[in-house]
């Protein structure tokens, strides 16, 4: 028995030293947590506004022409598309929360390390629907600009400014429009044909006298499609020199075939009626004929449908393994290891073929002197951009729903009015077969098919949506339809060296706080005071690793609901009665899902919610002090410590439960109705609740616990109470 409860002190002392690791800053706990997921290296206390510094901003909403029924979703539209704005600046852990003064609903951003002026412009912008369409090709006006610019930085470098530097600053100004890059050694076949027929002809350190516009390679865009790479070069000659090049021609197999083509197969031949189970049929025919000796030239040139190669017997003049042909007919070809050997039936889009080795070449390999250069570019693109305006906005729009199809998968149906049901249906029948892109404050929130022109003013976004994605979705394109104007209402600043010293201040009060009770603790309630120490030392890392965590939801809940269980079956086995043991399931509930939140969503700590911590390592001891004087009753009673202690426990309990609990509700009513202040420091007092709770009853009687059958359980000094009757038997 002594030895399990030693274990559990054990593991409690492992944990808390566990714990106590994480809850460091990520660069002193780095070479102790390398092992661990990110959020846990990662895992830090979040400081608000007022212990950092930083700005922040208040925006009203103006909501007057929002139906009442749509304004909460409304509100939350616009949280969102605000939350990713500042995302786009860049910004590290912001703030952000919706507050009601009064009538008027707010929108509070926090925000440290940016400038102020450019996140007022790009968070104020009011948030618009708009529906765009794909762009084929650049505005000549706008590529005439693009021209320009090149022009007027390489006038710049002409006049003696740095290559590297103009090309950087270029960049800068605008990374999405330039690119400067400095290349490694390339040789002449590694660079675009337009460039090298410049660069070949340069000497080291000279700059080309115009700019090079290239095109003709390609890359994939978001949407999956092709796009050609076309763009304005400046060049740079950096270095060249001559050097011996090794290369090695591939693998290649000299062919003649015989197809045999349909009627819908893609194919010049004309007068093709056969279908495609007869085109099949007859090539199997055929290859039977060669399997049984006949000769394969005249086959191909009696029966191929491939004019130019049926004149000559069926040879093709450029051998497979080159790129040369489609990708099914060159693995066909390239399977053929010996001359004179017979594919099996090749499919490809032109029709069956049979295809026959003429020739194996053996790759060869072969040694040059080539020239091979290191060049700098400054490139701007010229790909247009990907969306154009349709002029269908959110004055067209009525309003978007989820709804279910026949086998309950969600869908979005949108419905606009009158004029937007005419301009939907124009750009739908012009983009049939094309991507449609929906806009919500200048942010790409869907881009669905057009299958065909949709009249009617009526239309359905399918694809593979959760529930909650479907809502999303509907949810954006109702925030977009009437734009909520967005007023800056207030603005503040607070200065680095004020938040310090707030900072500073804070953990002075909350030191010397811990001090004073510690103090307190040992000099009257001696040694189990000094256990209540530790206990509350414990209770510091929990709370600590509570406010700054950062776990996956899924180990968030884990570690609650083991939490939970515990709770109940110390419930379940206690004596209270009926309406107790419900009154104390409730504040499991409670704790339950309170503390999956903290262990999932990091909390930002403020100066009022330093005052909650602090306020809570009182209230941390006042379980202690109730626990603690029960306990000297039952000494003084003449019980043994054992007993004491489990009597003294069960009889604190109902107490504790019972101030707590009142805490918890005025917490939850201060959470409700207060403003962002007041609701941090009712969050952290809460947390500080619920912990002091867990490690009084718990930690401390496990500590508590082993002093039974010690030296220490007869030493009343230490115990501060001594027994003022006999012992009982």
């Amino acid at each position: 028995m002594k030895g399990k409860l030693l274990g559990k002190v054990g593991l409690i002392i492992l944990v808390a030293i566990v714990l106590a690791v994480i809850d460091l800053p990520p660069e002193t706990k780095a070479p102790y947590v390398s092992w661990a997921p990110d959020y846990i290296k990662n895992q830090q206390v979040q400081l608000g506004l007022d212990l950092q510094g930083g700005s922040a901003l208040d925006y009203k909403l103006d909501l007057r022409k929002v139906p009442l029924e749509d304004r909460k979703s409304k509100v939350e539209g616009n949280l969102r598309v605000i939350n990713r704005r500042i995302n786009s600046l860049g910004v590290s852990e912001p703030n952000i929360y919706i507050t009601e003064v009064g009538n008027e609903t707010h929108i509070n951003v926090e925000i440290a390390g940016v400038d102020i002026e450019e996140a007022k412009e790009v968070i104020g912008k009011v948030i618009q629907l708009e529906f765009k369409e794909r762009k084929e090709t650049i505005d000549p006006n706008e590529k005439q600009e693009i021209e320009k610019r090149a022009n007027e930085a390489l006038q710049r470098i002409k006049n003696g400014e740095d290559f590297a530097l103009v090309g950087q600053e270029e960049e800068l100004s605008d990374p999405t429009l330039v690119t400067y890059t400095s290349s490694d050694w390339k040789f002449r076949d590694e660079i675009n044909d337009d460039l090298a027929a410049k660069l070949f002809a340069m000497q080291p350190g000279q700059v080309y006298e115009g700019t090079v516009e290239t095109g003709g390679e390609y890359t994939i865009n978001e949407q999956g499609g092709l796009v050609e790479l076309t763009g304005i070069n400046i060049l740079k000659l950096l270095e060249e020199e001559e050097v011996e090049r090794t290369t090695t021609e591939e693998r290649g197999v000299l062919v003649r075939h015989i197809l045999i083509a349909y009627k819908d197969s893609d194919t010049t031949a004309e007068g093709i009626t056969r279908t495609k189970e007869e085109a099949e049929s007859f090539a199997n025919e055929l290859l039977e004929r060669i399997k049984n000796g006949e000769d394969f030239g005249a086959l191909a040139k009696e029966y191929s449908d491939d004019a130019g190669s049926a004149e000559l017997n069926g040879v093709l003049g450029k051998p497979a393994g080159r790129g040369a042909y489609v990708s099914e007919f060159e693995s066909a070809a390239l399977a053929l290891t010996e001359k004179g050997q017979v594919s099996d039936l090749v499919e490809t889009k032109y029709g069956f073929h049979i295809i026959k080795a003429d020739d194996i070449i053996d790759p060869i390999e072969s040694t040059t002197t080539e020239k091979h250069i290191k060049y700098a570019k400054i490139f701007y693109s010229t790909i247009p951009s990907d969306w154009q305006e349709t002029g269908l906005t959110g004055e067209h729009f009525v309003h978007a729903d989820v709804q279910f199809n026949q086998v309950y998968q969600p869908y979005v149906s949108i419905q606009f009015n009158d004029e937007g049901a005419k301009l939907f249906a124009e750009i739908t029948e012009r983009n049939v077969g094309k991507p449609l892109a929906i806009f919500v404050g200048g942010d790409l929130v869907s881009a669905p098919n057009v299958n065909s022109k949709i009249n009617g003013g009526s239309a359905q976004i399918t694809g593979n949506f959760s529930l909650e994605e479907a809502n999303t979705l509907a949810s954006e394109l109702n925030t977009g339809a009437i734009p909520v104007k967005m007023v800056l209402a207030g603005e503040y600043t607070i200065g680095a060296e004020l938040a310090n010293e707030s900072l500073a201040k804070s953990l002075w009060a909350g030191i010397i706080g811990l001090v004073i009770v510690a103090l307190y603790m040992i000099v009257y309630y001696r040694l189990k005071g000094l256990f209540a120490v530790v206990a509350l030392s414990i209770y510091a890392i929990i709370l600590l690793f509570l406010i700054q965590s950062q776990l996956d939801t899924i180990v968030a809940v884990i570690i609650a609901v083991s939490m939970f269980i515990f709770l109940m079956i110390k419930i379940l086995n206690s004596k209270d009665n009926g309406w107790e043991k419900l009154l104390t399931s409730i504040l499991a509930v409670f704790a339950l899902f309170f503390i999956v939140y903290l262990l999932a969503s990091p909390i930002v700590l403020t100066l009022a919610g330093v005052a909650g911590v602090i306020l809570s390592i009182g209230m941390a001891v006042d379980a202690n002090v109730l626990i603690f004087e029960r306990i000297k009753e039952e000494i003084r009673d003449g019980r043994p410590i054992g007993s004491a202690i489990d009597i003294g426990f069960d009889r604190a309990w109902s107490s504790i439960r019972d101030s707590n609990f009142s805490s918890l509700i005025t917490c939850a009513i201060l959470f409700y109705f207060g403003s962002s202040i007041i609701q941090g420091f009712a969050f952290n007092l809460a947390a500080g609740i619920l912990v002091s709770m867990f490690t009084a009853i718990t930690i401390t009687k496990t500590f508590l616990k082993t002093l039974v059958g010690t030296s220490f359980a007869k030493n009343y000094f230490l115990l501060g109470a001594k027994p003022e009757k006999k012992e009982r038997k």
